[in-house]
């Protein structure tokens, strides 16, 4: 992570942790991505098919909204979740996300699949959220 916190936060920063692939939902997220036409700025912090997931991005035009920061420790991970507008995890296979408890414990908004024990309504501090 060489870039400062205020470019993280100017456009809004969408931020994804975990394993990157297709058991995650990551590809799935880059082309959502390319059907987005507001202004922000996708973090994903995580390791595993980086390339692939990179050619993508680039493939589909969207490789200036996304960056691959690979694994992060946990100060860079604490700077990212610090400024994040959002927290996004699109997996298809999850137990217990420990991601999403990080994320909530930051009070950092969630968008996730209803994989795992997260379907349906769930609430944290403030209204009621819906899982989709």
């Amino acid at each position: 992570m060489d870039e400062s916190s205020s470019e993280l936060c100017d456009p809004p920063l969408i931020l994804f942790l975990g394993q990157v692939g297709k058991r995650k939902g990551t590809f799935d997220l880059i082309r959502a991505v390319a059907l987005l036409s507001e202004n922000f700025r996708l973090v994903i912090g995580g390791d595993g098919e980086l390339q692939r997931a990179q050619m993508l991005s680039e493939e589909l035009g969207v490789s200036d909204k996304i960056l691959f920061a690979g694994w992060l420790g946990k100060a860079e991970k604490d700077h990212l979740l610090a400024r994040a507008a959002i927290f996004v995890l699109s997996s298809y296979h999850e137990g217990v996300p420990m991601a999403i408890l990080e994320a909530m414990s930051w009070g950092i908004p969630i968008v996730t699949t209803p994989v795992g024990g997260r379907g349906g309504n769930g609430r944290t501090r403030g209204p009621t959220g819906k899982l989709w």
